[in-house]
């Protein structure tokens, strides 16, 4: 994981509403280039220990997040009958946030229940986010093996 080097903010944050997140929270952190990568290694360490829970810690530029992730384990998708493994995460607000962040957040408790390929390479099937205002859902609907592929895809 990485160490934020420096920031420019336009513009400016109003500090009175939206507190600084201290360089202490900063060290050590994903983005959300780097969120999936860094969490798929995790899965793949957690796996071949035997653990089922860990953190990574999450700075978007302006919060900083825990995710917690859970393995929840394999499990067959009912659609297509593919075996897929259940990755669960959750995040927890650590620094940065506003008020009206922080109630929101708390009310609504979103999950996203996420689907790899449980086959050591644990490529992403399928997500869903459910929170009170309601649930979004995504799926592979096919996988390319290069660029030139995928626009053909696309185009269809």
């Amino acid at each position: 994981e990485g160490r934020v080097a420096s920031e420019t903010f336009e513009p400016e944050e109003n500090r009175v509403e939206r507190p600084a997140v201290e360089a202490k929270h900063k060290d050590g952190v994903v983005d959300a280039l780097t969120t999936f990568v860094a969490a798929r290694r995790m899965v793949l360490q957690a796996q071949a220990k035997g653990e089922t829970k860990f953190t990574l810690p999450y700075y978007d530029g302006r919060r900083r997040t825990d995710l917690n992730f859970e393995i929840v384990g394999s499990e067959t998708m009912k659609d297509t009958k593919q075996q897929v493994l259940h990755v669960r995460y959750t995040g927890i607000p650590v620094a940065g946030f506003t008020a009206n962040e922080l109630k929101k957040q708390n009310a609504e408790d979103a999950v996203i229940d996420a689907y790899a390929s449980d086959d050591g390479q644990l490529l992403p099937i399928a997500a869903k986010g459910s929170a009170p205002l309601g649930v979004a859902f995504g799926k592979v609907t096919h996988t390319c093996v290069d660029f030139a592929m995928c626009e053909k895809e696309a185009a269809k």
